[in-house]
């Protein structure tokens, strides 16, 4: 693969079927029960779900009416638990 597509052999590449699956798979091999998530919604329903099933708790941080990151109330939430921030890109919501 690393012939056709020029990946870095450093960097590590995750294939799955969908992006549930990978979200899914990820937060298995990454949280442990107790551990938290910063979502900004809108984004994947999945991060939320997935989260609840590994027991990490999930902190929530709206965006800002424009959709852009509340990078101020992001920096409250952020504590030494904080395994993953996520956010989705939006350019479906014609920004």
């Amino acid at each position: 693969m690393d012939s056709q597509i020029h990946i870095n052999a450093s960097c590590a590449l995750q294939v799955g079927c969908g992006a549930d699956e990978l979200i899914d798979l990820l937060m298995r091999c990454v949280l442990d029960p107790g551990d938290s998530i910063l979502d900004c919604p809108p984004t994947f329903t999945m991060y939320k779900f997935d989260a609840a099933v590994n027991d990490a708790k999930v902190i929530t941080v709206l965006r800002n009416d424009d959709f852009s990151i509340d990078v101020q109330g992001q920096s409250r939430c952020i504590d030494d638990a904080m395994c993953w921030l996520l956010v989705a890109l939006i350019e479906h919501y014609g920004l």
